[in-house]
């Protein structure tokens, strides 16, 4: 080990002399930012061509597929938020109707019954 470096320090050191000026061309270079924009709508469209091939099959083998789990559980998710919701509302009513009946009043139509006794 001369200048109290180790091995691959020194190879790595070499090695990003060498590269980092042509990667810095490369990179700051227009051609290569529409590179990787191509590549990567590419990519992404080869994704969704796989992800409908693959919904197509599952749907024709009678199976769910990512989406449709993800649609259910969107929907049961609100589900359970309406239920929250009519739950408390019936805890309110339930409070009220108590209250009331504590007091002598009634919700029906009809007059309230009082005791002569």
């Amino acid at each position: 080990m001369s200048n109290g470096k180790p091995g691959w320090l020194r190879l790595v050191q070499a090695v990003d002399g060498v590269a980092a000026p042509i990667l810095e061309r490369v990179t700051n270079h227009d051609a290569f930012a529409i590179g990787i924009t191509v590549a990567d709508r590419g990519s992404r469209a080869v994704g969704r061509r796989a992800e409908r091939l693959s919904r197509h099959i599952l749907h024709g083998l009678n199976l769910p597929t990512a989406t449709d789990q993800s649609r259910l559980l969107t929907q049961l998710a609100a589900v359970e938020h309406r239920v929250r919701e009519l739950s408390k509302d019936f805890d309110d009513v339930l409070n009220t109707v108590g209250k009331e009946s504590e007091h002598g009043f009634h919700r029906s139509n009809e007059p309230a019954q009082k005791d002569h006794a």
